[in-house]
């Protein structure tokens, strides 16, 4: 009777451990990683673990030994870690196992070739054996073949293959831990470089998500939101919502109906998720979130874009725990016990973009300035055909980028040099505002305060009084007064006005920059962080 040993049964469970373990690659590669980021993610599995190993092991090779180490570290990690997931993303979990269960033939095959070393025909028979019990059980008539993806796994298996026959020939002095800690490394600092060259930037990670939070998103059944939160992977909740209209429309009538029913869809979602906190943006979809949240006694951050609240956050704020303001006019209406001034929270992305990726996105030139005309929302038209009025002056000495809203591509201009339409941008905004010298845009409270946080000199076209509650004149005044703007009233735009305008602000613009400069820009982001994490707290304690 044959007994098995502590060290022995050990030695099979990690043996069986270990393929286990790396089968997870193709799980959290297609199901957990950013798409498309095969060398940033190759990279953040080996470099950390190089790492790790070298500090534990503490040992160096052998003068002799570093470019034997240097070209196993690259066959063994650098070169088949980026193969592998490149496969990864491409292949069924299944279709690439089978792939990479040939590198034990290949090894074999070197030593045989090269080394004159015979393998078993019992571990030949055995290794075919695996592969073809592999295949039967994990491929199928359905198994996509993707070309690009298959020709990484064999690259992978022949690179992984060459670096073990290799190690083995070379027998280099170090330990094992210390052998696999500077493979990793040197693997990682190779990968680091084409990483940051090829493939796209991770998201940035929010003070949200650094704090711990998960983030869930509710808005209306079809907005526009819907589309934009879709892009960061954060799980959304449509509610039916309904908004007062300041004109006679049917929909007024009908609507405080859709905004009841919102109330109980927002209330049963909040019941059952049940956060620590609700953040509301105003708008006509908060309402019903807000107040849910109220009677659930959750506590709710409110943030009022503009100098005095709109009918939605007037509607909110009587339930809310804070209200997060932009500027220092609109506490006089809000409770001195709520009103808090954090500012306006400006996305850090949209500081880093590129110049250069702007430019040949658009097609542009950098030897001709860049108007950026932002138009695209509902109130936009006015603003879109005053400058499409102006484009034939305006393109003599600028070239223009416009965003002007959805379905609002004029289709007569689209070939037109110098001038590149959007209906909107989403990731590529940053380098759009890069490549930016001088901004048209309406006199949004968000839009402005993004203009002054990237310091672009800009010509505000405010929404008129009888368009709007007033909040966007007001918002222009006190950016024009602070000598951060050119402020145009729309009743007023002529072509030839605006075109002289455009060149006055730009052949100004280093005034405006330096005006900019002088503000103080309040730290929005941190301010409400704080806000929440009290919020939360409390919600814990309650």
């Amino acid at each position: 009777m044959a007994f098995l040993s502590r060290n022995l049964i050990l030695d099979l469970l990690l043996t069986a451990l270990a393929p286990a373990i790396w089968g997870t690659t193709y799980i959290v590669t297609s199901q957990f990683l950013p798409p498309d980021r095969p060398f940033i993610a190759a990279l953040l599995r080996v470099l950390p673990a190089g790492i790790a190993l070298l500090i534990w092991s503490r040992r160096f090779p052998q003068r002799g030994e570093w470019a034997k180490l240097i070209v196993t570290g690259i066959l063994n990690i650098g070169a088949f870690q980026a193969l592998l997931f490149i496969a990864a993303y491409r292949l069924p979990g299944g279709l690439a196992a089978v792939i990479g269960a040939i590198q034990p033939l290949l090894v074999m095959l070197l030593a045989w070739c090269v080394d004159r070393q015979r393998s078993p025909w019992l571990a030949v028979f055995s290794a075919i054996a695996g592969i073809l019990g592999m295949a039967m059980l994990l491929l199928s008539p359905h198994t996509v073949l993707d070309p690009l993806g298959i020709g990484a796994a064999f690259l992978g298996a022949i690179s992984m293959a060459l670096g073990t026959w290799l190690s083995r020939r070379w027998a280099l002095s170090l330990p094992i831990v210390a052998l696999t800690g500077w493979q990793l490394t040197i693997g990682g600092v190779v990968l680091a470089p084409v990483a940051l060259i090829v493939d796209p930037p991770l998201h940035q990670v929010t003070a949200l998500q650094a704090a711990g939070y998960e983030i869930a998103y509710v808005g209306s059944y079809e907005g526009i939101e819907k589309k934009l939160i879709a892009d960061f992977n954060i799980p959304y909740t449509g509610i039916s919502t309904g908004k007062f209209r300041r004109y006679l429309d049917p929909k007024n009538f009908s609507d405080p109906f859709r905004v009841m029913k919102g109330f109980v869809e927002a209330r049963n979602y909040l019941k059952n998720y049940r956060p620590d906190v609700v953040f509301s943006k105003g708008g006509f979809v908060s309402v019903p979130v807000v107040r849910a949240a109220a009677s659930l006694h959750i506590p709710c951050i409110i943030h009022e874009s503009d100098m005095t609240p709109g009918l939605a956050n007037k509607l909110c704020i009587p339930v809310a725990e804070k209200v997060c303001c932009n500027f220092p006019e609109t506490m006089k209406n809000i409770p001195a016990d709520k009103a808090v001034l954090t500012g306006s929270p400006i996305r850090a992305e949209l500081a880093q973009g590129s110049r250069l990726a702007g430019l040949n996105m658009c097609g542009f030139t950098a030897n001709k300035p860049v108007i950026m005309v932002i138009g695209g929302s509902l109130g936009a038209a006015n603003v879109n055909k005053a400058v499409r009025d102006a484009l034939p002056k305006l393109l003599e000495d600028f070239q223009v980028v416009h965003l002007c809203g959805k379905d609002k591509i004029d289709n007569l201009l689209l070939n037109t040099p110098g001038y590149k339409q959007f209906e909107y941008i989403k990731a590529e905004l940053k380098d759009i505002f890069a490549m930016a010298d001088v901004v048209i845009s309406r006199a949004g409270a968000n839009a402005i305060c993004e203009l002054l946080a990237l310091k672009k000199p800009n010509i505000l076209i405010p929404l008129p009084a009888a368009s709007s509650r007033g909040d966007q004149l007001l918002n222009a005044a006190s950016f024009e007064a602070q000598g951060y703007s050119i402020v145009l009233n729309e009743d007023d735009i002529t072509t030839n006005l605006l075109v002289d305008k455009v060149h006055e602000l730009y052949f100004n613009r280093q005034n405006y920059v330096e005006a900019m400069s002088r503000s103080h820009q309040m730290d929005a982001i941190n301010t409400i962080m704080l806000l929440i994490n009290e919020a939360a707290n409390k919600s814990h304690t309650q």
